[in-house]
């Protein structure tokens, strides 16, 4: 009915949206954005990108958006 490219779009709009809504429901702020773990170990995002690509500081995936566990910082 729709094309693959549509859903696929679509998909990534809820995932990102659930995402967001997610983290309005977080009031204990156990799942950190990027920015809210710069902020909490008071790094800058490039520091912070470094650190993640050398696998220093895990991450995980929710849809297309990297969140952090705080009790992993």
């Amino acid at each position: 009915m729709f094309s693959q490219e549509y859903e696929n779009e679509l998909s990534l709009k809820i995932i990102k949206r659930i995402g967001e809504l997610f983290d309005k429901a977080s009031n204990d702020r156990s799942v950190l954005t990027g920015a809210e773990a710069c902020e909490y170990l008071r790094i800058s995002n490039p520091t912070l990108a470094s650190l993640v690509k050398k696998g220093v500081i895990p991450y995980f995936m929710l849809g297309d958006l990297k969140r952090y566990q705080k009790s992993e910082l």
